[in-house]
């Protein structure tokens, strides 16, 4: 027996054993039912309601639909792009308020640079025609300086000396001193010849 063929008898159906499948009697089975007449029209079966084509439940029509998107979509870009030019003008307002003020304080500032630079200029110049005397002024006080210090050094080596000689003359001393300057100016009297 192969696997294709089915045995030719079978085991009468029983609790244990059930009918295969394919045995069952099914609508399509001549034998059980008869044949009907073909030379003559079937009536309707009264249990079965015929539904007729104007009753038949349908889905709508494809063109309402597409017509129901197309003007959502129609809608929402005339939405879309109204809220685009009203975010543009309100950005325009905005940064356009902001470029006047900063224009505005712009030129007060650039007003006053050039009259800073104005004045700055006209200083300049003034300093350079009066270098000449700058320099004499320099000059007349490192000047000042200078014999300010020689005079104090004069004076401080004149206090010193004074001391020294102070030191060096004694009470006794100084008849001795001033007779031994009276002799030299004698000898120096008597050495020139006279005439």
């Amino acid at each position: 027996m192969s696997f294709w063929r089915t045995p030719s008898k079978t085991a009468p159906p029983s609790e244990s054993n059930p009918p295969p499948p394919s045995a069952v009697a099914s609508p399509t089975d001549l034998s059980e039912k008869p044949l009907p007449d073909i030379s003559e029209k079937p009536l309707p079966d009264p249990t079965i309601t015929v539904v007729t084509a104007a009753q038949t439940p349908r889905r709508p029509g494809t063109s309402g639909t597409e017509l129901a998107l197309t003007s959502n979509r129609r809608a929402a870009s005339q939405t879309f792009q109204a809220a685009r030019r009203a975010e543009r003008s309100y950005k325009a307002r905005k940064r356009s308020a902001a470029a006047r003020t900063a224009y505005a304080s712009a030129k007060t500032h650039f007003e006053a640079a050039t009259h800073h630079f104005r004045v700055g200029v006209k200083l300049t110049f003034e300093v350079v025609r009066s270098v000449p005397y700058i320099v004499a002024d320099k000059r007349e006080r490192s000047r000042a300086a200078a014999e300010e210090r020689r005079a104090q050094k004069v004076s401080v080596s004149a206090v010193k000396e004074e001391a020294v000689v102070a030191e060096a003359q004694e009470p006794g001393e100084e008849e001795e001193v001033a007779q031994a300057r009276e002799s030299d100016d004698a000898a120096d009297q008597q050495q020139v010849p006279t005439e």
